[in-house]
């Protein structure tokens, strides 16, 4: 939801909802659990859009590995797809250098994704991944201020983001 929610345009449930079932519309066993299916799928993209316009950190549900590693690959892989929804309005933000720094950390893991994919398990080393996760939480903050014009003090791995693409 997190690429839906601080994007530049929004995205109806309806048109998103399928790529969360995968091949359509699941069968489910009455319309009242239709209903609460998509109840807690409001809930959840409520607390994450209430957490962004708040200006206090979002954190992303992330998967661990058995060795209790956060992966981080999938849920970029899904920001992106919400990104891929919206390309054209999203078009400012990727041709721009030192916009497009703020996804670098998405970017990045989302790239590994294809080596997991392939049996080469993660490539990016422990720390730099810390270090991108701890990126990706200021940018993705970052990026919703950007779109929706929220003025709060800018935090130092948006910063960070910005020098990366001058030098």
């Amino acid at each position: 939801f997190c690429a839906l929610i601080i994007g530049p345009e929004p995205v109806p449930m309806s048109e998103f909802l399928p790529y969360i079932f995968g091949s359509g519309t699941p069968n489910f066993e009455s319309e009242a659990q239709a209903q609460e299916v998509v109840a807690i799928l409001s809930e959840h993209w409520k607390y994450i859009a209430d957490k962004f316009h708040e200006g206090s950190s979002y954190y992303p549900f992330l998967y661990a590995d058995q060795d209790d590693k956060l992966s981080g690959n999938d849920w970029a892989d899904a920001f992106m797809l919400g990104v891929q929804l919206r390309r054209e309005a999203w078009r400012e933000l990727l041709e721009d250098q030192s916009d497009l720094a703020l996804l670098k950390p998405v970017l990045m893991l989302r790239e590994e994704l294809a080596d997991v994919m392939a049996g080469k398990g993660q490539t990016i080393p422990g720390d730099v991944r810390e270090e991108l996760f701890s990126q990706l939480i200021g940018n993705l903050q970052h990026i919703y201020n950007r779109h929706y014009g929220v003025e709060v003090e800018e935090t130092p791995e948006a910063a960070d983001a910005g020098e990366a693409t001058k030098s």
